[in-house]
């Protein structure tokens, strides 16, 4: 009998299509019992959690959402080297707290046994670039006033923008 051994790369892409077709038994199945896994709580922080929490969360955020596309990039942060997936862009499904908050955010998922026991979000890639979103959001609203707007009608139009929700933040 000849047997296969998975390699974190095939994990990473199964885990990619099993999001994309929202396969939740799927996702469930790669994912190690005893993993740790990061998402956000009610407060948009970025706290540890098992297995079970993770599912929640991530299948809530699959459901509210279409993964439209997916990006493969490497860490070059705490991790350097490892394989990231960023879906959408990086804007799915992390939601950023506020402005100091990168723009991007990839999941790094390491393998062991043929499974997936770790899942943390990763915010420094080689090939993407990742602007902090006070970055970005200055960029829009100067590139609009630069075009004749005054301050006060591109911070409004920033705000009316739908193309832009990825950017927005609860203010305190």
């Amino acid at each position: 009998m000849i047997t296969t051994s998975v390699t974190t790369k095939n994990l990473i892409e199964v885990f990619t299509n099993a999001s994309l077709t929202k396969d939740y038994h799927r996702i469930e199945a790669l994912l190690d019992d005893k993993g740790e896994f990061e998402i956000q709580n009610k407060e948009l922080e970025i706290v540890d959690s098992n297995k079970a929490a993770f599912l929640s969360w991530y299948i809530d955020k699959l459901e509210g959402h279409t993964i439209t596309d997916f990006i493969y990039d490497q860490c070059v942060g705490c991790s350097f080297g490892e394989q990231i997936v960023l879906f959408n862009n990086g804007y799915f499904p992390k939601v950023q707290k506020d402005t100091s908050d990168r723009s991007k955010v990839g999941f790094r998922i390491d393998t062991k046994d043929n499974k997936i026991c770790k899942i943390a979000f990763c915010f420094v890639f080689l090939r993407t670039e990742n602007k902090y979103i006070f970055e970005c959001i200055g960029k829009i609203i100067n590139d609009a006033v630069k075009t004749g707007s005054s301050m006060e009608e591109a911070v409004a139009d920033f705000n009316a923008n739908p193309a832009y929700d990825h950017f927005k933040f609860e203010q305190k």
